[in-house]
């Protein structure tokens, strides 16, 4: 199972506590809660590629309640923090906390009434900021629409994305797209463990043959990974690997 997510409360302090609830990506609707305190733990949870999250309450002390996100699957997960300021208008605008790979952890300094959020890690879950094309006045304006995310770019309202982005649209809106459809083909397995920025960079030829593929099957997704470096901040692209995208 390759998304798979485990939280543990690590605050000393023994009133601390973090409630975990177990969401259904679609409608949001709470499966399973646990309410972890003094160094308790959930058990391993299955994201099902997607189709569940994991949202994060930490309660009862106002100072800062220090909690673990281990990532037990094979995949990539991806944290969340709602912003302060956004919560307070009632708004549920994200902002990424840290990608967080295989078989590592992510400590979450948190504080009371914050929520957080651990996902499937997924282009389109990435804050809209990590489109190169995204500079930050037309950030500020995507807020406003509540275009917080590069599928709710990809989603939005054309004529809002219009608006914004003026004769820039279509190559924002290709970008987003395209990362959000971003898929690299089973065929590739053998380089799952490759970063994307060492691949991008290697001939025809040699992904054909270092993959075993045809010429055609490379170039396709060189084509890909070239369009993928474009359109990311370059510090997003040189974290990911062959597996990040690989199809589930």
């Amino acid at each position: 199972m390759p998304y798979i997510a485990k939280i543990r409360i690590v605050d000393p302090d023994v009133i601390d506590r973090v409630r975990v609830e177990k969401k259904k990506s679609a409608d949001n609707s709470t499966m399973q809660q646990w309410n972890l305190g003094n160094f308790q733990s959930t058990e391993d949870i299955d994201l099902e590629n997607g189709k569940i999250y994991l949202k994060l309450t930490p309660y009862i002390d106002p100072l800062p309640v220090w909690f673990k996100v281990f990532n037990n699957g094979d995949k990539k997960l991806i944290a969340k923090c709602v912003l302060s300021e956004l919560q307070q208008e009632g708004g549920k605008q994200f902002k990424d906390l840290g990608i967080i790979e295989r078989n590592k952890t992510l400590y979450v300094p948190a504080c009371l009434g914050l929520e957080y959020r651990v996902l499937r890690f997924w282009l389109g879950s990435l804050d809209v900021r990590k489109i190169n094309a995204v500079p930050i006045d037309h950030w500020k304006e995507l807020v406003k629409e509540n275009i917080i995310t590069v599928k709710g770019l990809a989603d939005a309202n054309r004529t809002t994305i219009n608006r914004i982005f003026r004769t820039d649209a279509d190559a924002v809106l290709k970008s987003a797209k395209t990362l959000c459809d971003a898929s690299i083909p089973k065929e590739f397995t053998v380089l799952e463990n490759r970063y994307l920025a060492t691949v991008v960079k290697w001939s025809f030829g040699r992904l054909a043959q270092e993959a075993d593929v045809s010429d055609e099957e490379a170039r396709k997704l060189l084509d890909l990974l070239k369009y993928i470096n474009q359109a990311l901040v370059p510090y997003v692209f040189e974290t990911l690997m062959v597996r990040d995208l690989m199809e589930v």
